[in-house]
């Protein structure tokens, strides 16, 4: 069977006609419906363009300087302060309102938590301050961040950025130094005590005290013997300055048997009045048996004091303390913390616990001893004082440094065989600040490469912040600390610091403890605690260039005996917070070498509510330095009359935008940058 298509057959007319008229009728309403939307649309916009002008005439235009005052205080509260200061330029309604004390109280705050100075005057307090004060002390401080920060300080202008090194007392300076003479030229240690006074130890033993403006003695402790200063503290709520002497040892006896004898002093800043003139007082005096290895003012209001002993036997760090200096008792233990080169160590109060605070070339470990457990160990005098137990920590918490990574042609110098610190220096934020603003801490290294002779050669400034308990880190038990140490020095090939030697204070040679045998004190812990992690501490900042610092050298000494004791080699360097100046060989193109003063700057870091925080790109204090990892380095000019060669001594104001530089004769330039 055959099957076939048929074609479709042709519509007939009465078809195209149908359809023709279907299409029309389409197109006619639905041109219809689109008039009568488009009428609707038209007429909709008239009216709300009526109802919109009626708004308009019967409220005034919002603006800025018209806001309610709290609601322009939150918006202050996200300018930077260049911003704030360009507004008040706009309208003098704006200049009234921002020129407030809690606009600029903020500010001070957000400068404290980014861990800076104010340029305080004196012991003046921020809560102290009128408006008009507070108001010239930061935008002061504003100036010094941002050059100090951005390595483009320049001499201070007098006339437009006053420093109060230079304007205050009875001879004002017209430019940007000062020179004052100090009134004993044996200087061996010098240090401001705000920018009014300054405080200055000589070689003989002498503490004196002067104005820095009117160059006025004021007073001194004088004792008959020679001593050293060991330690340096400002208490400016107070008004008071600690500090402690240690009496002079000879370095070339052994000091295995021997006793050092120390004296806390304090000095009493009165208030403004005629005449004022600070006072000297002995506050208490005592021995310490063995090799010192450095000496704590931990709490003196509380007068709490501190210090590491070697512990030759064991060859561990004694913590000697006294709970309280007024009274004749001491706790003297050893804390099964093992003395190891080159490893530094320093010492913290924090929430009625002493931490010893310890870094190696690995990372840092925090021992937590509470007071009330060594207050088990408080002994009595006696003639030979001795470690009554091994105690060790009730809570360690470790966390490894992050290290810069270093191009190929410049290997790490951290920690290696031909590199180590030549001093580390622990800095706390010593400046006035408010209770809610959260503590910080930073350890500055100045590496070393030595000759074969053993004397530095070139060196290396690194720099990194912590925080107590340290964030990020991991609380381990003291077993797994002891295990987790010897495993690294044993790799690393590490050994017991030979006779105490370390590179953070004063050490002996050997110590006889009498701690074989004595019994292990072990408290309970609270070994499954963690620390907050994912915060910028312990990253190392670092100046990759290495540098040839110049040294102070002290004279020889002949001692008792008659032999000659080599005289101390001091690099020229200063610390503080975030900042280090040093005097440095520089390298010229015909091969000569010339000083010249130098300066870094390392990357901010911000204290706020979650803690320890890196500043994101823009914020307020970075200039653009948010993702730096290294200082700039740069050379400051010195004035003509200032004989580089000269300098013995070097220290950093930072509140100020200030360095200090003694030299021989017992003159000290004061040099103002901003």
């Amino acid at each position: 069977m055959t099957w076939k298509i048929s074609p479709t057959p042709e519509p007939s007319t009465l078809d195209r006609r149908l359809t023709v008229f279907l299409v029309g009728s389409s197109v006619i309403l639905a041109v219809g419906i689109h008039h009568r939307f488009f009428r609707t649309i038209t007429t909709t916009r008239q009216n709300l363009l009526r109802n919109t002008a009626m708004i308009h005439d019967e409220l005034p235009l919002l603006r800025l300087d018209s806001l309610p005052y709290d609601v322009l205080l939150h918006v202050v509260a996200y300018l930077d302060f260049i911003d704030v200061q360009s507004l008040q330029l706009s309208t003098k309604s704006l200049h009234q309102s921002l020129r407030t004390r809690p606009v600029y109280r903020n500010f001070a705050i957000r400068l404290l938590r980014r861990n800076r100075a104010l340029p305080l005057v004196g012991f003046q307090r921020l809560q102290d301050l009128n408006t008009e004060e507070l108001v010239s002390i930061m935008t002061k401080a504003y100036r010094i961040e941002k050059s100090w920060m951005t390595g483009s300080l320049a001499p201070t202008s007098p006339a437009i950025s006053p420093c109060h090194y230079l304007s205050g007392g009875k001879k004002p300076s017209d430019t940007w130094y000062k020179i004052v003479s100090t009134p004993d030229p044996d200087v061996d240690w010098i240090s401001p005590i705000s920018s009014g006074y300054m405080l200055c130890a000589t070689k003989s033993g002498r503490v004196i005290c002067w104005d820095i403006h009117d160059e006025t003695y004021l007073s001194a402790w004088q004792p008959e013997d020679k001593w050293e200063l060991w330690k340096c503290r400002v208490e400016f709520d107070s008004r008071q300055v600690f500090f402690i002497m240690a009496k002079n040892i000879d370095d070339s006896r052994d000091v295995s048997n021997s006793t050092t004898d120390y004296v806390v002093m304090q000095i009493d800043f009165p208030l403004d009045g005629p005449n004022p003139k600070p006072t000297f007082t002995t506050l208490s005096s005592f021995s310490i048996p063995g090799p010192v290895m450095n000496v704590f003012l931990l709490d003196p209001i509380q007068k709490l004091f501190a210090a590491f002993i070697f512990l030759n036997g064991p060859q561990d760090i004694g913590l000697y303390c006294l709970p309280n200096w007024d009274k004749p008792e001491y706790i003297f233990i050893d804390t099964c913390i093992q003395c190891y080169f080159p490893s530094n160590w320093s010492c913290i109060v924090e929430d009625d616990q002493i931490i010893v605070h310890c870094e190696d070339k690995d990372g840092i470990a925090q021992h937590f001893f509470p007071m009330s457990l060594l207050k088990q160990h408080i002994q009595l005098p006696q003639c030979s004082p001795m470690a009554s137990a091994r105690v060790p920590a009730t809570r360690i918490v470790t966390k490894p440094f992050c290290f810069p990574n270093f191009p190929e042609d410049k290997p790490s110098p951290f920690f290696t065989h031909t590199w180590y610190p030549e001093s580390a220096h622990f800095v706390r934020q010593w400046w006035p600040t408010l209770p809610s603003v959260p503590r910080l801490s930073c350890t500055v290294f100045l590496l070393a490469e030595h000759n074969s002779e053993g004397h530095p050669v070139n060196f290396i400034i690194a720099q990194h912040y912590f925080d107590v308990p340290v964030s990020g880190g991991k609380v381990v038990s003291f077993e797994q600390y002891q295990r987790q140490r010897q495993t690294e020095l044993q790799a690393d090939g590490v050994f017991p610091a030979p006779n105490g030697a370390t590179t953070n204070g004063h050490a002996g040679n050997t110590q006889h403890a009498g701690t074989d045998g004595v019994e292990v004190f072990v408290a309970p812990s609270d070994h499954n605690l963690e620390v907050e992690g994912g915060k910028p501490i312990a990253k190392m900042w670092f100046v990759s260039n290495t540098f040839e610092a110049v040294c102070s050298v002290e004279e020889d000494e002949v001692n008792e005996d008659g032999e000659i004791v080599p005289g101390k080699c001091r690099p020229l360097v200063a610390i503080d917070f975030g900042h280090a100046t040093w005097i440095e060989y520089v390298p010229q193109p015909d091969g000569a070498k010339t000083k010249e003063l130098r300066f870094v700057s390392f990357p901010p870091v911000v204290m706020d509510e979650n803690g320890v925080t890196r500043p994101k790109k823009g914020e307020e204090g970075t200039f653009g330095l948010e993702d730096e990892t290294e200082g700039r380095v740069k050379t400051l000019p010195i004035p003509d009359e200032l004989d580089i060669d000269k300098v013995e001594t070097i220290n950093l104001d930072q509140s100020q935008g200030a360095i200090l530089l003694s030299v021989e004769g017992g003159k000290v330039f004061i040099l103002c940058y901003d």
